[in-house]
């Protein structure tokens, strides 16, 4: 029995799944399987995959496509190890990374534990290292994910490509069948509300996360969506932090959608009167509110440079 089992979902994406399928097989621990669960009839990503005649390698066809998130729980199901890595089928992992979170998740000797490391952030002409700071001792993770300073990104981060936990967490919180955004998020939030879990964030960046798919149905807008899941999931957990998600998450989608002005009032109104809003949170929506995307980029370009200036800094 593999100590690791490597869950990837893909479809249609064959170049993309082989390389990170190859950073996972490439890891010092050996004593892991990757597991793809293919999302659908895809016979290219089969041979693809197929060819490698890797004995570590379970490749699993579905019959019909089922969603990111229940091909994720099917990747569970299929899996033998007593440890789960998660890895999206257009990221990569550095060699090291799944022999540094088991080693953190075997000391803890507890199965409810969550390890997560930072990552390169690879723009397709420059990179960041996310998150920007770690969880502070006793903060919330909604707070961590959402509540935010400006408008450069990566501030709170923590994704899919670096998740790693036990196969019995997984098992008693799956990810939320049919979620078609914030599949990472819905999960984080359940899963550290677990009584037992604990959370480990290693400082070192040890995966590889690619932002050059803009075609990613996560990254489309879709206000409404995101706003019947942040009532559902981010209110009764943290006022604040739902005030900073309907200024900073669906206030620029409905800008993008081009909703109506009723739309962006009702936004900043519950922002306002449901959430508890800080005047931070205030002039961010009301920034994405009267401001194009292109000033918005432009703002968020120079803070990002700003902040890779002080990263360098304070790099040895």
């Amino acid at each position: 029995m593999p100590a690791v089992s490597v869950v990837i979902p893909t479809r249609n994406r064959p170049a993309l799944v082989l390389r990170a399928v190859e950073s996972a097989l490439a890891q010092t621990c050996a004593d892991l399987e990757v597991v793809v669960i293919i999302d659908g009839p895809d016979a290219a990503t089969r041979n693809v995959l197929e060819a490698l005649h890797e004995p570590r390698l379970l490749v699993v066809e579905l019959e019909q496509s089922v969603g990111g998130s229940e091909a994720r729980n099917q990747g569970v199901v299929h899996a033998k190890g007593k440890w789960i890595a998660l890895l999206d089928d257009d990221d990569e992992w550095m060699p090291t990374k799944i022999a540094r979170q088991l080693e953190i998740a075997e000391a803890a000797q507890n199965p409810y534990m969550l390890v997560f490391t930072r990552m390169v952030t690879r723009y397709p002409t420059e990179e960041f290292i996310w998150p920007r700071r770690l969880p502070e001792p006793g903060e919330k993770i909604c707070d961590y994910l959402f509540i935010r300073k400006g408008f450069s990104f990566g501030e709170g981060f923590l994704q899919t490509s670096s998740f790693f936990t036990s196969r019995q967490m997984l098992s008693e919180v799956p990810f939320r069948k049919g979620q078609l955004r914030f599949q990472d998020t819905d999960w984080l939030l359940r899963a550290s509300s677990h009584p037992k879990a604990e959370i480990h964030v290693i400082a070192d960046p040890l995966v590889i996360y690619y932002m050059n798919d803009s075609a990613a149905v996560s990254r489309k807008p879709d206000w409404e969506y995101l706003y019947n899941w942040g009532r559902e999931n981010l209110l009764p957990l943290s006022k604040r932090a739902y005030s900073y998600f309907l200024a900073t998450q669906c206030m620029p989608r409905a800008g993008k959608q081009n909703a109506p002005f009723r739309v962006k009032a009702k936004l900043l109104w519950e922002c306002i009167g449901k959430g508890s809003a800080t005047l931070n949170c205030i002039f961010l929506g009301l920034v994405y509110w009267f401001t194009t995307e292109k000033f918005r980029h432009a703002l968020r370009d120079s803070m990002n440079a700003v902040g890779k200036a002080k990263q360098r800094l304070v790099e040895p």
